[in-house]
């Protein structure tokens, strides 16, 4: 089976969904926005991302757990609103940007949403949109990969894809979006040659 990809409007029609749950749109919407891993978006802390006017930041400064790297991401108002939304829903001094709301710890004690809980949410909202054979074991990177590819395609340029996702190679980027579009597209442009 071939990967998931979403469409835009499977996009839009997810963020739909999860304005049910201030927390899982938020956390979606960053995703969505800044083409960070799950892994780096559950380490997000709340003093990450509020300025000193007590403000949602217009600009995330993070490093990537997974390559050790330092990048900047800009944040689109639609995340930032969301984030704003979600923090004002919580009355508690947690430090950490998104919190578990279950309370099957040992302690009872809510604590940073983990990776696991994040994939678990975005596959929740996935099923709603597509058939369970569609989705099964795609839901940690169905959603930033789909990003990706329409970044991809809407400039054209692999690069711009690869800068958004943090990645150090373009081959790399090819891979992770599907290369199928890179050939239909110098297919494409051969053909219209006038030679």
């Amino acid at each position: 089976m071939g990967k998931l990809f979403m469409s835009e409007q499977d996009i839009k029609t997810l963020m739909t969904l999860a304005k049910k749950d201030p927390r899982d749109h938020a956390l979606l919407k960053l995703m969505a926005s800044t083409g960070l891993r799950v892994s780096d978006i559950v380490r997000l802390r709340r003093d990450q991302m509020i300025d000193s006017d007590g403000q949602v930041i217009r600009a995330l400064r993070i490093k990537m757990e997974k390559t050790d790297r330092w990048i900047d991401r800009t944040l689109r108002e639609d995340a930032r609103e969301a984030v704003r939304d979600y923090l004002a829903t919580r009355n508690d001094s947690y430090p950490w940007l998104f919190i578990s709301q279950s309370r099957r710890t040992k302690f009872l004690v809510l604590g940073a949403l983990t990776r696991s809980a994040a994939h678990q949410i975005l596959k929740r909202y996935l099923a709603m949109i597509y058939p369970a054979s569609l989705i099964q074991g795609t839901a940690t990177h169905v959603l930033r990969r789909s990003v990706a590819k329409l970044i991809n395609r809407k400039t054209g340029r692999i690069e711009t894809a690869q800068e958004w996702l943090g990645h150090t190679s373009t081959a790399h980027t090819r891979a992770y979006i599907d290369a199928e579009d890179y050939r239909e597209k110098a297919n494409g442009v051969v053909a219209a040659l006038d030679i």
